[in-house]
């Protein structure tokens, strides 16, 4: 089991290869998004976070946790397109967190949007008190999904929305190779495992949740997902010369290498659920 102070670690010893995912101080962590509209990878981020929200559906005086905001980034952006929305974002990383407050008090918008250290799994928060819940590559962290998704639940308003885009598993009974490479993948990036689609599905059956819908966009991210291999390759050439980095710094080049290996044996995909209380 991955504890969650190796996911606090993980995330401070490779804050600065974050920072050069893309072009913007205040730095997206996840996958881009690619369509027609999109010019290049900085532009992708941005646009995942445009498609996501296309997705809440948000109304302007909606109240929204992001759960795993990272530097707050996402968190921020959707601030900043919708002018009377609340936006709480939360993670167990305090470096993080103080970045996103610092991030938000910049902008001028710390008082529409704020940071705190919380664990999205027992968040603190009293019954429906938020109309939103995203989370954008973050639940990967988690054991036990379904924890995530009856916390979410709880804390959802009534007719409240929950938007997840993840990482999850597609083959059955992986081949000893296919679990060594999947180990490789999931290691660097302190994920334990990925949940199953079907698993995923029923678990948000079981929680009471209704309209649920799941929708594959994997080849949307392909993209960064290449982009991502590259690094890695010549991340990993790189060390072997200089040998600058730490264990977990090194480890998460391997993961860059091997994300798109895993994606490209068509052992994970990239998914969009969207579920109503």
């Amino acid at each position: 089991m991955i504890k969650n102070k190796e996911i606090i670690q993980y995330y401070q010893d490779c804050d600065n290869s974050y920072q050069h995912w893309g072009i913007h101080e205040i730095y997206e962590m996840h996958y881009g998004y690619w369509d027609k509209t999109v010019k290049g990878h900085s532009d992708s981020l941005i646009r995942m976070n445009y498609f996501l929200s296309e997705e809440m559906r948000i109304n302007t005086k909606d109240k929204i946790l992001d759960a795993g905001c990272g530097v707050g980034a996402a968190s921020l952006w959707l601030a900043k397109q919708y002018g009377n929305i609340e936006i709480v974002g939360i993670n167990i990383s305090k470096m993080q967190i103080d970045k996103a407050n610092s991030f938000a008090k910049k902008l001028r918008i710390n008082n529409r949007v704020r940071f705190l250290k919380r664990n999205y799994l027992n968040t603190g928060f009293a019954d429906e008190s938020f109309d939103i819940v995203f989370a954008i590559e973050s639940v990967c962290h988690t054991e036990n999904k379904n924890d995530f998704i009856k916390e979410a639940y709880r804390i959802l308003k009534p007719d409240g929305k929950l938007i997840l885009s993840d990482y999850f598993l597609i083959k059955n009974n992986l081949s000893k190779f296919e679990k060594r490479i999947m180990r490789l993948y999931l290691n660097g990036w302190t994920i334990p495992n990925l949940a199953r689609k079907e698993n995923f599905f029923k678990g948000l059956e079981m929680s009471g949740f209704k309209s649920i819908k799941c929708s594959d966009k994997t080849v949307n991210i392909l993209p960064s997902s290449k982009i991502m291999f590259k690094k890695g390759c010549s991340g990993l050439l790189f060390d072997k010369i200089i040998k600058r980095k730490n264990k977990v710094q090194y480890a998460n080049t391997i993961t860059c290498f091997f994300q798109y290996v895993a994606l490209k044996m068509k052992l994970w995909r990239y998914l969009v659920f969207y579920a109503e209380k």
